[in-house]
Parts: structure tokens; C-alpha cells; sequence
């Protein structure tokens, strides 16, 4: 029962903070006190989920409020209003200008004047939390607020957001600002309609790629590309003929991948990509990559304990929590692939100084070739090659119930009929913790197939055995 109820709480605690992040996430974009009877105000949803009106409202003060702080009146939005991800709501007079009216989504005759506040709130009447402001409910400001060290900026001016804003202010003296650099607004002359019915948030990226060819004949086919997390696609560019061209996009995305190549003659191929004066990324072709702030990278691994959902790549920083496979456990090497275990990510790796290391298909060579199993059904190295330490590691094995835990496996060393002055050598190695330790030393040859055991007592950490097997060459040419 103790169980069962902390398990509740914890549920009731993920849905209070999406309560609260949701009510965060709108503010106000735009505002206009034009001419007439041409007024509206607009609202961004910066998000990539479309977010539901019902529990947002704009209350506003008349003039100078009944109750310093305190609305006057209650606006709610329409019913079965939404504003769409990245997009904007606006509400306008009803008799305002046709061009307006072609981008509001509700209408509502009572907008300011220039001395009105409006609170973005999200509740209800009994119960809300102001989100945003356009003035303030806290006494009557003369005919409008000062916004950008412009005096009465809310009266016969149009306010736009900064690009830089990418959430509300409860402060409104704060967002008002007292000149332009501090003002989280631009303000623009009256009847300024021009940026209603969209906002740029974040800030839009100019972006110049610089291509060129060091034999001057072209990118052969090759191209290159950017796209988005959000499945944008810039490209692909290319050089059709000549040793140089560029090319430019804008975006306000924040996330890229970045391929170049598919053609011909690739090691001619270069280029630089440049925002605002300075060098992104350079590279040539083939070429796979990213770039973009540091919001766009984290785990994306779901399974991880510190998986990051609003992340596009990975940094590699994933951890898992421990996770071993069961005793007894077995492995067949049927797949001809790497073995996949119980645990994710998968425990099962291999490594090699240099060189391919393990394979677990194809058929080595020599005596080996005819060793009796099925290719695909056996991992092996060439050490004919260029490997050097390649290592193979089982996967984490619970043996914290078994008294005498033992490594059991099927070993070939069998040279033939030919010869040789040394052998490869395989070391059998359990992990402490701290070190790997050894448990045997194959130096042998012998004919065909052999099991070994080994008791790994003494070898377990703390009740886990972490097995590799590393091969070393015997150096010589006939290994």
C-alpha cells in the first residue's frame, strides 16, 4: 500500500507541472491603436503543440480601474478557440479596417483606446495567474503608457515584439522598457499593419554557404543540404560549372543536419557556412553533421534516465540505470551480427585498437575456414589484417544467486597442418569495478573445437560479472 500511494503522488506532481508550464507558454506579439476604429491586439503560441483558449482570457481595466490592481471587466476568448503551434490569435474591433479583419480570428469592440490595460491571464475569474501585459490594471496612465522612451506609445502607435522575447512579462514597467535597446517592444507609427497575422520568434538567421571546386569543372553531382528538426529542407546547393558559387537562406529554426556529397570526385569538393559574420561550420564531401544552440542537443534516447524530449541530437551524454542480464544466461552467435542483450542501450560491444576486431560473419582463413560451424554462427578475428587488441564485451550478468558462477565457452586454436613459431593469444578478463583482471590465458593449439570453464569467483563485482574477451597476435606473419 506504501508503494501505491507514493506512486500516486508522483503522478499527481507530473500533472501539476504541466499545468503550470502550459499556462507560461503564450504572450502577447502585436498590439495596435491605429485610426478609427482600427485596433487589435495578437497573441504568439511558441510551441510546437496547438494550444486550447478555454482557459485563457484577457480582462482589462477602463481608464483609471474601480480597484488598483484589479480588472474591470472579464473577456474570454471565443468558444472552441486554439491558436495553432507557432502561430498567432488575434483579436480586432469589428469595425476595423478589411485588411485587419482578414487576420482576426474573433472580434471584440472594446479595445483599448491607449489607456486601457489588458492582462493575458490564464484561470478563470475566481481563480487566474497574469501571464502577459499590454499596460497594467494599476491606475490611470494619461491617455497611454510610455513604451521605448516613446511617450503615450499605446495610443496611436502600432507595438510589435522584439524577436528576442520568447515568453510574457508580469512586469509590465520592465517590458515597457525606457528606451529602445531595453524595450522588449518596437513601436512603430500608427496604422502600421504590416507584420499582423504572423511574428518571428526567435530572431530569424541569415546564412551564406560559400562553395567551392579546386579543379574548377563543378561539384560533379554532389550537393549540399541543411535541414531543419522541424523537417524544413534548405537546398540542396551545388556548383553546377566553375570553381566557386554561394548560396543564402533564412531561418529562424535553431537546429540543423548538414549532408554534402553524392557525386563524383568528392576530394575537390569544399565549403564554409557563415551567419552574421561568422564561420558556422566548414567541410567537404562526404560530410554528415550538425549544428545549432545548445537547446538542440541532449539524450534523445527514451530509455535513458535523463532523456531530453525538447532535444534534436545526441551529445552522447545518455546514462541508464544499472541493468544486468539474469544467470543463467547463453549466447549462440546465430544472428551473424553483434549479439543484442537484455538491456538497453545494448551491453554487448566490441572494440579494437586499430582494425575491424571481432566479426561475426564471413569465414576466416586458413585451417580456420574449414572449422566445422557455420559461418554466422561463430565470432572471429583476422589477424592477418591490421588488429590490434580487439575486444569482445559480454553483457552485464546478475550472478549474486549462484554460488559458483562459471564461464563456460567453445573455443577454436587449431592451426592444422600449417605452422607457426608462436600463437594468438586470448585473454579471458573480469571487470572489478576498478580493473580488468585476468581469468585465463589461451596460448594454445589444439584440434578443432574445445570448451573451457572457468569458476568466477572472486571475480564478480558486487554480485555482477562483466566478461571480455581481448585476442592478442602473435605478431608474426603466419598468425
Amino acid at each position: 500500500m506504501k508503494n501505491f500511494t507514493k506512486y500516486i503522488f508522483a503522478l499527481l506532481f507530473i500533472v501539476g507541472q504541466a499545468f503550470t508550464t502550459q499556462a507560461q507558454v503564450l504572450f502577447f506579439s502585436e498590439y495596435a491603436e491605429g485610426s478609427s476604429n482600427n485596433k487589435y491586439f495578437e497573441v504568439y503560441n511558441p510551441t510546437s503543440d496547438t494550444v486550447d483558449l478555454s482557459n485563457y482570457a484577457y480582462p482589462n481595466s477602463n481608464n483609471t480601474p474601480s480597484t488598483p490592481g484589479v480588472y474591470d471587466y472579464w473577456n474570454d476568448f471565443d468558444a472552441g478557440a486554439v491558436v495553432l503551434p507557432n502561430d498567432v490569435y488575434v483579436v480586432a474591433h469589428g469595425s476595423a479596417d478589411a485588411s485587419i479583419l482578414a487576420e482576426a480570428d474573433e472580434t471584440h469592440n472594446y479595445l483599448s483606446n491607449g489607456d486601457d490595460g489588458y492582462g493575458l491571464v490564464y484561470g478563470d475569474q475566481t481563480s487566474y495567474v497574469v501571464i502577459d501585459w499590454l499596460g497594467n490594471w494599476d491606475g490611470d496612465p494619461g491617455s497611454g503608457w510610455d513604451v521605448a522612451g516613446i511617450t503615450d506609445a499605446t495610443k496611436d502607435h502600432t507595438l510589435v515584439r522584439k524577436c528576442t522575447v520568447t515568453g510574457g512579462n508580469t512586469d509590465w514597467t520592465t517590458s515597457a522598457g525606457t528606451d529602445s535597446l531595453n524595450s522588449e517592444w518596437l513601436v512603430y507609427p500608427q496604422n502600421t499593419w504590416t507584420y499582423l497575422g504572423v511574428h518571428e520568434s526567435p530572431c530569424n538567421s541569415n546564412y551564406t554557404l560559400t562553395m567551392t571546386d579546386s579543379w574548377g569543372d563543378g561539384w560533379n553531382g554532389n550537393e549540399w543540404t541543411a535541414t531543419s528538426a522541424a523537417g524544413t529542407v534548405f537546398g540542396p546547393y551545388t556548383i553546377a560549372s566553375g570553381s566557386s558559387g554561394t548560396a543564402t537562406f533564412t531561418s529562424n529554426e535553431l537546429c540543423f543536419a548538414v549532408v554534402c556529397g553524392g557525386g563524383s570526385f568528392q576530394g575537390e569538393v569544399s565549403w564554409s557556412l557563415d551567419s552574421a559574420g561568422t564561420t558556422i561550420l566548414t567541410g567537404g564531401a562526404p560530410y554528415t553533421g550538425t549544428f545549432g544552440d545548445a537547446s538542440c542537443y541532449g539524450c534523445i534516447d527514451a530509455l535513458a534516465g535523463n532523456y531530453d524530449a525538447t532535444a534534436s541530437f545526441d551529445d552522447g551524454s545518455c546514462t541508464y540505470p544499472p541493468c544486468t542480464a539474469p544467470a543463467p544466461t547463453n549466447e549462440t552467435f546465430s544472428t551473424g551480427l553483434l549479439p543484442v542483450g537484455v538491456c538497453s542501450p545494448n551491453q554487448w560491444e566490441i572494440s579494437a585498437t586499430t582494425g575491424d576486431g571481432w566479426r561475426f560473419t564471413g569465414t576466416p582463413g586458413y585451417n580456420a575456414s574449414a572449422n566445422g560451424r557455420t559461418s554466422g554462427e561463430y565470432a572471429w578475428i583476422d589477424f592477418s589484417g591490421t588488429d590490434v587488441d580487439p575486444s569482445l564485451e559480454v553483457e552485464d550478468i546478475d550472478v549474486s544467486s549462484l554460488t559458483t558462477p562459471t564461464l563456460r565457452f567453445d573455443y577454436f586454436s587449431d592451426l592444422g597442418t600449417y605452422t607457426c613459431a608462436g600463437n594468438n593469444k586470448m585473454h579471458v578478463e573480469a571487470f572489478n569495478g576498478t580493473t580488468w583482471n585476468s581469468i585465463a590465458i589461451l596460448d594454445l593449439n589444439v584440434s578443432g573445437w574445445n570448451t573451457y570453464s572457468y569458476s568466477l569467483v572472486g571475480f564478480d563485482n558486487s554480485g555482477t560479472a562483466q566478461v571480455r574477451f581481448r585476442a592478442e597476435s602473435s605478431g608474426l606473419s603466419c598468425d
